[in-house]
Parts: C-alpha cells; structure tokens; sequence
C-alpha cells in the first residue's frame, strides 16, 4: 500500500512538473499568436484608416486622423500632411496637431504652410507641432506669427521658439 501511494505520488510530481514546464512554452506561443494577429489587424485597420483619410464625411477623416495618430502609424504622415489642404479647417488643425505628435521631418514644410492658414486654429496647432519638432527651418516663420492677429497664435508661437 504505501509502495502504491509513493508510486502515485511521484507520477503525480512528475506530470505537474512536465505540465509546469510546458507551460511557459504554451504561454510563448499563445502570446507569439495573438502579436501576430494585433500586427496583422493594425496593417489592415491602418491601410482603412488611410484610405478613410479622403473619405467625403469630415468626420470620417477627423476620426481616421486620430486613429492613425494613437496607433502611431508613420506610413499615414504624408497622407495627413495633405489633409492641411482640406476645405473643412477642423480638419486641417487636427491634421497640423497630428503632425507634431507623430514629429516626422516629412511634416516640418506642411506645417510651416499651415503657418499662412486663414482659420487660426490651423495656424495655432501648426505652430504648437513646429515647436515640438524643434526643426530650424521653423524659427523664422515662428518669429513671422509672434505678431499674428490672433494673441493665441502669438502665444503658440512664442512658446513653440522657446523649445
């Protein structure tokens, strides 16, 4: 009898040991797995995403623009930059705040295009993105908007030559 129980005991240890070791592996894989779903899902809801950039809607593009940005997609920089062209000004401020958050030379001529925009939020959240990029190229466009006629430009601009 107690043979019997030491025997059982000891395949017991033996299986929880073998499943134990096995488990990190399992764990690798199942992890390994779903790494290559997420890239697989990001490549496919990145390539919507960008193509709901010239979506007709404006708040298709204003959404695709912030979903690309959180996702920190580089392939849509261009595609955003573009969006400073947009007839809807919301959209070409989201598009110029995109810009900085992403801080691809790419953008730094856009944004500094964005710097002559008619609505004042584009000009505002370009300014705000140059300043974050601390390109060069900025500081006398910058210096140009420190007397916009609108005081947050000014501001922004301001604190945009002090980074």
């Amino acid at each position: 009898d107690h043979q019997r129980m030491h025997e059982a005991f000891e395949l017991r240890r033996q299986h929880q040991e073998h499943h134990h070791q096995r488990k990190p592996e399992r764990e690798r894989n199942g992890a390994a797995r779903l790494l290559e779903l997420a890239r697989r899902a990001r490549v496919i809801s990145g390539d919507r995403l960008a193509a709901d950039l010239a979506h007709s809607n404006q708040q298709t593009r204003l959404a695709a623009i912030n979903t690309l940005t959180r996702l920190g997609d580089t392939k849509a920089v261009l595609s955003i930059a573009a969006l400073l062209k947009d007839v809807d000004p919301r959209v070409r401020a989201e598009a110029a705040r995109s810009l900085g958050e992403f801080g691809d030379s790419r953008a730094i001529e856009p944004l500094l295009a964005g710097l002559q925009d008619a609505f004042s939020d584009v000009r505002l959240q370009s300014a705000n993105s140059l300043g974050r990029m601390k390109d060069n190229r900025a500081i006398s466009p910058l210096t140009a908007m420190l007397i916009d006629k609108d005081a947050r430009v000014s501001l922004a601009a301001a604190e945009a030559l002090q980074k």
